[in-house]
């Protein structure tokens, strides 16, 4: 059975594993297998990574730069189109932080991702203020970095915006009023996912904002490309500084634009505003350093220090003139080994990392051969010769197998800090784990067999790393001057201290080292390659972030921050898949030999690393090699059915079982199996999707293979089959990828059933990226409009609009509202990392866009729509009286688009009235009202719709309200009037009588009724109220009229002005605006 295990982890599992009784099924021990799956494949990871990403010609790093700096124009044009607060602001999702291990075999706590450098602020002598740089996250800030609980410690990203976030070192220049912060960009650590660089970030106010100084020299020697090993200021004439360069591990690093030319020293006189080439002898002779692996100022010798690959240490009053010094670390550094002027193969450095102790001024180095020996050495306080150190704790480090003793990995992970204990130093040394001595006065030099302890035992003790728990990958260590007890450390998982690290004493698994994990609030950080989701789980995602596993995020388990994920499972997480039927079946993926392993797990938040079954191992698939990361799919048609992608396809069971070959090996050339690397042996396909109707076997029937580029027969094709049951696979490239880059992404559109409309993403630089079909790759058209001149890793389909594509690129995520022809960036607030997978997620009313991003974690932004949306679905008015009009309604449109709007018409059904203030031609954001009104001329329910016509479609809202008619009637004559002939009342003459008239409405409703009566002018009448308002529940309104004489005209009125018996019409009028209603009542007077 294939383990998850992380990398550089592996060796010590198998052990490990066996120890703790682990199921094996692999035939054997359980061993063999884990141990296979533990080579750790470093160059063909990288060889992954850069495939697509080296040009046919120029410089990866020249082009990358370019595209970034265009990125402001491209948001100063979508800008200009949208309205400033509707710019959609993307959100983190994640991992912050990630659960390493929640089983606790292998748990180094929370992890957040790769941080690479450290820069105390020694103003701030509480040791709060901490900077650090990460892999590919930029650098980020601690105010509260001593906080008595490590969970409260803060921190906050500065440069997310800027042309790069890998950050190699970083330092603060000294002074009490000094503000100036330099970070150089570009990591190197010489291994497999270190990023090169565009140059040194500076700030002159404390991280608050930021200028890219990108070339030395007055622009002659560009920074673009390279990796800053250390920079480091004069403690005494600040404004001097010196800066490291390397080319980091040649195309790993992207230093393409001058090979070993860019590297070397470079010194600042004016706090890294500008740089020049500084001028580097050996033996009076002018050489062009290679690779600068470490800088340092000694205050007590007044100088810098240098260390150069495949040359030695060399030093520096100025920072502008160096020469080798006389006297070397060791004998293999001899002139003899190591020649003047050459990059001499005989001269063991490989790698060397500095360290001073401030207050006594003696110098610590560690140097590393190709094969990552470890030389250890001492130079006094007063100079002279170096003094060769012990190093017997960390070569024999007390671990099973020696596995992460030593300088394991010391081309990657690297570090040397010196920090005054008293009058003794407390000197610390890290490779995997991290080590410490403590040198005084009777150990000067680290001699005695338990001078140095295992701080951390990464991969010794039960459970692993128990003593200390701190992920193993260190990277850098710095402390508080003023406090000395409180230091820092940065490795693969984060940021670690120890606030009384003079108390890091034990090396042993039984007592523990009080270190403290600064994680919970870091990130996200992760670099991840893949990203899965259920078809209508809103809050579960399940990744693939390669060093970090398989992590999980379940939303009902996402801890404190809300942005927990957990490690469903460990190793160099590939590729990962969600069953769309049932949310708890999750699929994961790592490398495994050659090829690589596919395990399912069926009970979605419990998943963890020992609760996993393998699907596909490499004898699943005829042994068949893969690239470095295997893509594959679950079937959208028949998801208990899975395709892998090896140099051919296959297909089974989803849940286990035998795979049958589906496509021949597409490079040709007469192989039986599939061998070598990601780039290597047959070519292998990077990019799969499947979709279309069923086949007869009730699978997909159609699927697209793209094949990596520049790697042997077929590179950069696209293969193609419209009957999976078939076997016949055509290749449908055509001429749209003559430089042969990867094809990384396939999307088919969701808006065709047949799957012959797809999109395909092709990497590299000076070639046209996205290209669509309609008829299964038959025919092809270029839809890269004006994208940007970037790799594109990623694709993704609106569901709800067919002309609305999003691409992840390496220069961010880009939209196109018109199916190509124009694109724009998309949205505000995503960090400028690489985007390497992006998903769309429209289930139970959302419209969510998801980016998983290299070095920033997980990222989701509203989607747009096709057109104009609406702030309400509907409008229902009041029930309103005839005659009236309805308190308005207010609808506010904006155009939810990616492209300008041009409106045709806005209509209402007749007893809706409107006025609106849209503008002939909405852009991208903009918003504007519609008033409403309802005014019914007759009674009973009204409905129609708001039509709101533009040049892409039309928007409706519904529209509905009742119309209120109403009646009088007469309800009862009062006192002294009375019953008469017919209908009439009678009144006695002279007196006056009271009637009560009932006002009757169909409905109950709001509204004010004016009343008036009118009468012969022998029978004057009155009537009160005259104004009534009614209620909206219900009830009927009474008014009283008055008619007859008023009493002090009593005593005048004489019947011979009345005829007796005679009766009278009284007209009572209610009116609801224009709307009135009449009653008449008859009235006898005697």
């Amino acid at each position: 059975m294939y383990f998850c295990c992380g990398r550089r982890r592996l060796a010590v599992l198998a052990m490990a594993f066996v120890a703790l009784g682990a199921p094996a099924q692999d035939g054997g021990d359980g061993q063999s297998a884990v141990r296979d799956r533990g080579r750790d494949r470093a160059l063909e990871k990288q060889r992954w990574f850069l495939s697509g990403r080296s040009p046919v010609s120029g410089s990866a790093a020249d082009m990358l730069r370019r595209a970034r700096e265009a990125q402001p124009a491209f948001q100063a044009g979508r800008e200009a189109q949208e309205n400033p607060p509707f710019v959609r602001q993307w959100e983190a999702l994640g991992p912050r932080p990630l659960d390493s291990d929640p089983t606790l075999f292998q748990s180094y706590g929370y992890v957040s991702g790769r941080v690479t450098a450290i820069a105390v602020d020694q103003k701030d002598q509480t040791g709060n203020t901490v900077y650090i740089g990460t892999a590919n996250g930029g650098v980020w800030k601690s105010q509260n970095a001593a906080a008595a609980d490590p969970n409260a410690v803060s921190w906050a990203p500065l440069t997310d915006s800027q042309p790069s976030l890998s950050i190699g070192t970083l330092a603060i220049q000294p002074g009490a009023s000094a503000s100036v912060i330099l970070a150089g960009t570009g990591e190197a650590n010489h291994f497999t996912e270190a990023y090169y660089g565009m140059g040194v970030l500076r700030s002159a106010d404390s991280g608050a904002s930021w200028t890219l100084v990108s070339a030395a020299n007055g622009g002659t020697r560009p920074f673009r490309g390279l990796s800053f090993s250390r920079i480091a200021f004069h403690t005494t004439s600040t404004d001097v500084v010196v800066a490291g360069v390397s080319s980091g591990n040649g195309e790993r690093n992207g230093a393409d634009v001058q090979g070993a030319s860019g590297s070397g020293i470079y010194y600042s006189l004016n706090a890294g505003a500008s740089w020049s080439y500084a001028t580097v002898q050996d033996a009076g002779v002018t050489i062009e350093a290679s690779a600068v692996t470490d800088v340092v100022f000694n205050p007590a010798h007044n100088k810098f220090y240098a260390a150069v690959r495949a040359h030695g240490l060399y030093e520096s009053a100025n920072g502008q003139s160096w020469a080798r010094m006389a006297q070397q670390p060791g004998p293999a550094l001899s002139a003899a080994n190591c020649p003047a002027a050459t990059n001499a193969v005989t001269c063991p450095l490989l790698r060397a990392k500095l360290a001073v102790r401030q207050g006594s001024g003696e110098v610590f180095v560690g140097w590393i051969d190709g094969a990552n020996a470890l030389s250890l050495y001492k130079l006094s306080s007063n100079g002279g010769s170096w003094q060769a150190m012990g190093t017997t704790g960390i070569i024999n480090c007390g671990d099973a197998g020696n596995v992460g003793c030593g300088a394991q990995q010391g081309n990657y992970n690297l570090t040397l800090g010196a920090v005054p204990n008293g009058n003794a130093t407390d000197l610390y040394f890290g490779a995997v784990n991290l080590f410490k001595c403590t040198v005084t006065a009777i150990d000067l030099l680290c001699g005695n067999a338990d001078s140095w302890k295992n701080l951390t035992h990464a991969y010794g003790c039960s459970p692993l790393g128990a003593p200390a728990h701190v992920h193993p990958g260190q990277h850098a260590v710095d402390y508080a001057a003023g406090t000395p007890a409180r230091v820092f450390f940065a490795n693969d998982g984060g940021m670690y201290r120890a606030l009384q690290g003079h108390e890091l004493t034990s090396g042993s698994c039984s007592t523990l080292n009080a270190f403290d994990n600064l994680n919970a609030n870091l990130g996200p950080l992760a670099e991840f390659v893949h990203l899965a989701q259920p078809s209508a789980a809103a809050g579960t995602l399940l990744g693939g972030a390669m060093t970090n596993g398989s992590p999980l995020f379940v939303a009902t388990d996402a801890g404190a921050s809300g942005l927990l994920w957990r490690a469903a499972n460990l190793g160099d997480g590939g590729y990962a898949a969600i069953d769309p039927t049932n949310a708890n079946v999750l699929y994961t993926s790592f490398p495994a030999g050659e090829s690589a392993a596919i395990q399912r797990c069926a009970i979605g938040a419990s998943c963890r690393q020992n609760t996993w079954t393998n699907v596909v191992e490499p004898a699943t698939l005829g042994n068949d090699a893969s690239a470095f990361f295997m893509p594959y799919v679950l079937d959208p048609r028949n998801p208990a059915t899975l395709l892998a992608a090896t140099c051919r396809v296959w297909r089974g069971p989803a849940g286990g079982g035998s795979f049958a070959v589906l496509s021949p090996i597409f490079s040709g050339g007469g192989a039986t199996t599939c061998s070598g690397g990601t780039t290597t042996g047959e070519t292998k396909v990077r990019s799969l999707a499947a979709g279309g109707p069923a086949a007869n076997s009730g699978n997909a029937k159609v699927i697209y293979a793209g094949l990596v580029g520049r790697a042997g027969g077929a590179a950069g094709r696209i293969f193609v089959t419209t009957d999976s049951d078939s076997g016949a696979w055509s290749d449908r490239t055509g001429g749209i990828n003559p430089s042969e880059y990867d094809v990384s992404a396939i999307v088919i559109s969701p808006h065709d059933a047949t799957g012959h409309t797809a999109y395909v993403g092709i990497m590299g630089f000076g070639v046209p990226h996205i290209f669509k079909t309609t008829n299964a790759g038959v025919t092809w058209s270029d839809r890269s409009g004006n994208l940007p001149d970037v790799p594109v890793n990623a694709l993704a389909v609106d569901p709800a609009n067919s002309s609305v594509i999003y691409a992840g690129t390496d220069a961010g995520v880009y939209v196109t509202g018109d199916d190509g022809a124009t694109w724009s960036k998309f949205g505000a607030g995503l960090p400028n990392v690489p985007l390497m997978k992006l998903l769309t997620f429209t289930a139970g009313g959302a419209r969510k866009l998801r980016a998983a991003t290299f070095g920033r974690g997980v990222w989701q932004v509203e989607m747009p729509s096709s057109g104009l949306i609406a702030s309400a679905p509907a409008v229902i008015f009041d029930a309103t009286v005839i005659g009236r009009t309805s308190p308005p309604r207010v609808l506010t449109l904006t155009n939810d688009s990616v492209a300008p709007l041009t409106l045709t018409s806005v209509t209402a059904p007749s007893a809706f009235t409107l006025t609106h203030d849209c503008p002939a031609v909405m852009a991208v954001g903009v918003s504007c009202t519609v008033q409403l009104d309802f005014r019914p001329v007759i009674g009973g329910n009204h409905a129609g719709q708001l039509q709101v016509q533009y040049n892409s479609g039309s928007t409706q809202v519904a529209l509905s309200g009742a119309g209120v008619d109403f009646s009088l009637a007469l309800s009862r004559p009062r006192r002294p009037a009375r019953g008469g002939g017919g209908n009439a009342i009678v009144l006695d003459s002279g007196r006056k009588a009271e009637i009560e008239v009932a006002l009757q409405m169909t409905a109950p409703a709001d509204n004010e009724f004016n009343f008036t009566c009118a009468a012969p002018a022998r029978v004057p009448c009155w009537v009160a109220p005259q104004t009534v308002r009614t209620s909206a529940q219900g009830g009927t309104a009474l008014v009283v009229l008055e008619v007859g004489p008023a009493a002090e005209r009593a005593h005048r009125l004489r019947r011979r002005n009345v005829m007796e018996s005679t009766t009278y019409a009284v007209r009572l009028r209610a009116c609801s605006g224009a709307a009135c209603r009449v009653i008449e009542v008859p009235l006898q007077i005697r």
